[in-house]
């Protein structure tokens, strides 16, 4: 059973590209959700009215209700199918009357598979699907097919005008009160064909009363697609405003819904509403929160199809760490289906992630599979030539990021020539026309380089390509020596930024106000939550106090007794205390100045003790690696005696051992690899360019993600996170993802220091200060101990358990902010009152 991915084949690098672009073209949007909508086609009727013909003779001679509603539900099938839509829809609602009445599990089953048909390939359709399949508690499904409703249908469609009578007339046989579901099912495919009659006011009124519906029988998921055509509709008609609160609405309607058994599915929705317009850290909350229930009840299927959607999202915002890590995830899962396509797709996409991490080892072997894949299915011809396309492109990807520019060209004009073979992938041919750009640049070709870049520039106009095109052009006229071309595509390039800088802005406001709704719902949820726990808490206090007066009354005469005797004793005390307390004072006066000379101590041997850190964790691996070589020369020899004396099975069996013994040492060889690099890391300063940055959006977003991200990992951790941000403080230049590779670090400390405290809290500040900008990550844990605190900025030093922590992370985080900004990154603690690490950045 395939899961449900965007469009099947279309290349992942290329999506994100254009998902950007979807963000203000309506067109776009409307296209790739609403395609699969009801179209009427002309179908062969003969064999359907067959089938028609002998299912009522069956049904006039049932009396048997639950047969019945299995003819009836397959008669209203053969009736879509048909393009018979009144008669499809009176026998469906039959079918879900006599189910009802029966109270049928089955019988709602085969009703939503019916409503599966009837949407045929559009977004409803798995939905329904998966509707049955919460009720029969299995996972098989019935495959998607073309109704005479489907767009993928190949017959002549009807005109839109021909088809909204045919649904007008089916809703006039039906009861808007009682068949709510199917009411809403059809307004929706009207809205759709006003929308081809380009009579948009009309089609937003049909998925407005569609939504209304869908709300007052609970539909959450139907609401929040329909919602999505509407805010698209009213972008664009220029109702900005009305279109934003819909988009409140749905945060809102999201964060109170009670429907909590099912809610994975709804926030996975709304993750893909963010993701299909750009924004992605709103989209990835919402795709954790799904993520974390999808995994406790198990829905293998959504799992995938969420690990995919998160690779996406956290390859857009340029977390490539991240991405791989869930393509990987999806692909572990779904080498245990039979869904070859999507594990096809999966291997494809995490490559380019792959190689802008320069893992292009890794990036191979998932190209290599690809192609395997491709040579198994040899059939499939599209299949063949979009995944050839693919490949050649990763494959000059992978050498432009090794400056193999040269190399690259041929692999680039072969994803061209494929490209363009394939009918719907053309928008990848701007991409390749970019590449192509910028490789015969930096080979000095630039006639050659100058034909691509103006041929890539007429034929697309998104915006990131034409950014990237227009400078590469730029650059080329000037080698040319013509300045003023030179300075007209450069400009066109700036005037390109400013304006995608404008819509990052817009979308960071949208996305605070978002995160204000959800803040607001839940804080009116939890003050809800804790007005119940008062009043159980208060009538649990009235009964205490009515058994207590009269005990209260009989020990107040004992207490007065007893508080004589303590005073008595209490007076002696004192003095005893006094004695104490200045030769405790005096002792802490020699310890005082007994640790301060340690320090002192401590600080001379750092550099021995770093040495020995770094011998310590590469001894270990190193000392297996020569003891399994040794080992292995000496089962090599006795191999070859027992190849001598002809012991073939005593051989094979010292030969694998030779085998298992090797996967040792590549094992141990890569963990000291891994040290190295780390090592690497640490002594390498950063290679990017800094660039204007809110860092209160860099601080808000990495809290979230953060705290989202060890949610789906450890579902028993809570903990409440605040973002207390200076509105007044400016952008500053600092090399973004460095400063929130620190910020993600720090956060994930202080989520790590509070995971025992009972009421776990993180606070993340930013302030102002003359020249300067603080950032403060606070968390109420048990302190740092006096004894380590001069040690946590050191190389390999780390308090958490074995494999949890390489004590890297702090001391790199201390490079990245000092060597690398010019700033400070300082430490407050207390013993039992929590920990506050303080990054200071320069304002100029």
């Amino acid at each position: 059973m395939a899961i449900c991915i965007k469009n099947n084949f279309i290349g992942h690098r290329y999506e994100l590209y254009i998902m950007s672009i979807k963000r203000s073209l309506f067109i776009g949007l409307l296209l790739l959700l609403l395609l699969p909508i009801s179209v009427f086609s002309q179908v062969a009727a003969s064999s359907n009215q067959v089938k028609i013909d002998s299912l009522n003779k069956v049904l006039n001679g049932l009396d048997e209700n639950e047969e019945r509603i299995e003819v009836l539900n397959e008669l209203a099938r053969f009736y879509f199918y048909d393009g018979s839509a009144s008669k499809a829809f009176l026998a469906l609602r039959e079918a879900r009357y006599l189910s009802e009445d029966l109270d049928s599990r089955k019988g709602i089953r085969l009703y939503y598979l019916s409503l599966a048909v009837f949407h045929g390939t559009s977004d409803m359709a798995p939905y329904y699907q998966k509707k049955a399949e919460w009720l029969s508690e299995r996972s098989d499904r019935e495959p998607l097919t073309y109704t005479a409703y489907s767009q993928d249908n190949s017959e002549e469609p009807y005109q839109p005008e021909e088809v909204i009578r045919l649904f007008e007339s089916a809703l006039s046989n039906l009861d808007k009160e009682k068949d709510k579901e199917l009411w809403a099912n059809i307004l929706a495919m009207i809205a759709y064909q006003y929308f081809r009659l380009d009579q948009l006011e009309r089609a937003y009124n049909s998925l407005t009363e569609s939504v209304i519906l869908f709300a007052e029988i609970d539909e959450l998921f139907p609401v929040i697609l329909q919602s999505r055509y509407r805010i698209s509709l009213l972008n664009f008609l220029g109702r900005e405003d009305e279109a934003r609160k819909i988009e409140l609405y749905l945060v809102d309607l999201v964060a109170k819904s009670s429907n909590t058994n099912r809610l994975y599915y709804i926030t996975s929705a709304m993750g893909d509403n963010y993701s299909n317009t750009g924004r992605f850290a709103l989209a990835i909350e919402y795709y954790l929160k799904s993520l974390e229930e999808a995994e406790r009840v198990g829905d293998i299927d959504l799992l995938i199809s969420i690990q995919l959607d998160l690779g996406a999202a956290y390859e857009s915002l340029g977390l490539n760490n991240k991405a791989v890590e869930h393509y990987l995830d999806a692909i572990a899962d779904l080498k245990n289906s039979e869904d070859s396509i999507s594990l096809s797709y999966a291997r494809g996409v995490v490559v380019f992630p792959l190689i802008a991490l320069k893992d292009y080892e890794q990036a191979r072997h998932y190209m290599d599979l690809v192609i395997r894949d491709t040579i198994n299915y040899p059939g499939d011809s599209e299949r063949m030539s979009y995944n050839l396309a693919r490949y050649y492109d990763a494959s000059g990807q992978l050498l432009m990021g090794q400056e193999e520019y040269g190399k690259a060209i041929p692999y680039f004009e072969k994803a061209s020539y494929y490209f363009e073979g394939l009918q719907g992938f053309e928008w990848g041919l701007p991409f390749i026309k970019m590449y192509l750009t910028e490789c015969h640049l930096r080979i000095g070709e630039l006639n050659t380089s100058l034909s691509y870049g103006l041929e890539c520039l007429e034929m697309t106009d998104e915006s990131r390509v034409v950014s990237k095109v227009s400078l590469l052009v730029s650059e080329t006229y000037e080698q040319m020596y013509n300045l003023p071309l030179a300075h007209q595509y450069l400009q066109q390039h700036v005037d390109i930024r400013t304006e995608t800088e404008r819509l990052d802005e817009l979308n960071r406001i949208s996305d605070a106000e978002i995160r204000s709704v959800i803040d607001k719902s839940q804080n009116q949820i939890n003050e809800l939550e804790q007005e119940r726990i008062r009043n159980e808490q208060e009538s649990k206090t009235q009964r205490v106090w009515i058994f207590s007066i009269a005990g209260a009354l009989i020990s107040a005469i004992l207490l007065a007794i007893i508080l004589y005797r303590n005073n008595k004793a209490k007076q002696k005390t004192n003095v005893q205390l006094e004695m104490q307390k200045a030769d405790l004072q005096n002792a802490m006066d020699k310890l005082s100045a007994t640790q301060n000379q340690l320090i002192h101590t401590e600080k001379m041997a750092s550099l021995g003790e770093l040495t020995a850190g770094i011998a310590h964790e590469i001894q270990n691996p190193l000392n297996f690696v020569n003891n399994f070589s040794e080992i292995n020369n000496e089962l090599v020899e006795e191999l070859l005696e027992e190849l001598r004396t002809g012991e073939i099975e005593e051989a094979r069996t010292i030969a694998q051992n030779i085998l298992d013994n090797e996967g040792k040492i590549l094992h141990h060889g890569k963990r000291a690899e891994g040290i190295v690099k780390g090592m690497l890391q640490h002594s390498r300063s950063s290679s990017g360019e800094k660039e204007l940055t809110d860092l209160n959006v860099l601080a808000d977003e990495y809290l979230r993600l953060s705290y989202h991200g060890l949610r789906a990992k450890d579902k028993s951790f809570n903990a409440e996170y605040i973002a207390e941000l200076d509105d007044s403080i400016p952008k500053i230049n600092v090399v973004a993802q460095d400063i929130g590779r620190v910020l993600l670090n720090l956060i994930n400390n202080a989520f790590y220091a509070v995971r025992e405290v009972k009421s776990a809290k993180v606070v993340v500040t930013t302030k102002r200060k003359e020249s300067q900008i603080e950032i403060a990550v606070t968390d109420n844990g048990p302190g740092i101990p006096d004894e380590i605190r001069d040690k946590i900025f050191q190389p390999f030093f780390t308090t958490k358990r074995t494999g949890e922590g390489t004590g890297l992370g702090l001391s790199l985080s201390y490079d990245i902010i000092t060597k690398g900004h010019g700033g400070e990154l300082k430490m407050s603690t207390d013993n039992d009152q929590g920990t506050t690490f303080f990054v200071i950045l320069p304002v100029a």
